[in-house]
């Protein structure tokens, strides 16, 4: 185990090794038990100083667990999987993925706002490179497409949606039955 910065001071990243290769420390299901086993062994005794961090480089990552006797288990993270993900282009119609007009491609890069915050949902979206390029065959509209959808306070859209955090950065719009969007 070592911090990212390469000393013992009281800023840095904890790093794990796993095999030949350094994982940072996800804060994932961190608390303080972990944290003074952590800073035990690193030789920095008061854990008052551990807190998480958003931290929005490539990784890899690794959970810490603690067992027994204060013994720390460091399992990787599993990474955001380019080949499990395919785009599907031209579809119109969910329900015939066999339309001529559909094109699927395999993923071989996804790249994620540096600014995500997995917390808020703040910043959610990514690009995704495609393995092989794609054939614009399609029509296209000379005239912009639009859905005309009331703006809701983010007071109401936080009460419609409890499980997520609406924050200044974010907008919402629609009607309470639905019906009315865009891609």
């Amino acid at each position: 185990m070592r911090l990212l910065n390469g000393s013992a001071s009281t800023e840095g990243l904890v790093q794990v090794r796993i095999g030949k290769a350094w994982h940072l420390a996800c804060a994932d299901d961190w608390n303080e038990k972990i944290s003074d086993s952590v800073c035990q062994q690193l030789g920095l005794g008061n854990s008052n100083m551990s807190s998480t961090v958003l931290f929005t480089g490539d990784g890899p990552f690794a959970n810490i667990t603690e067992v027994a006797n204060h013994s720390l288990i460091f399992t990787k993270k599993r990474q955001l999987q380019p080949s499990t993900w395919k785009a599907v282009l031209g579809l119109y119609d969910q329900s015939n993925m066999t339309d001529t007009s559909t094109v699927v491609r395999n993923i071989d890069q996804i790249v994620i706002n540096p600014h995500y915050n997995k917390v808020t949902k703040d910043s959610d979206i990514a690009l995704m490179h495609l393995q092989y390029k794609v054939q614009y065959t399609g029509p296209t509209s000379n005239i912009l497409q639009e859905a005309v959808v009331p703006l809701i306070s983010n007071e109401k859209c936080q009460e419609w949606l409890p499980e997520y955090s609406i924050t200044e950065n974010m907008i919402c719009a629609g009607y309470d039955m639905g019906g009315v969007d865009s891609c």
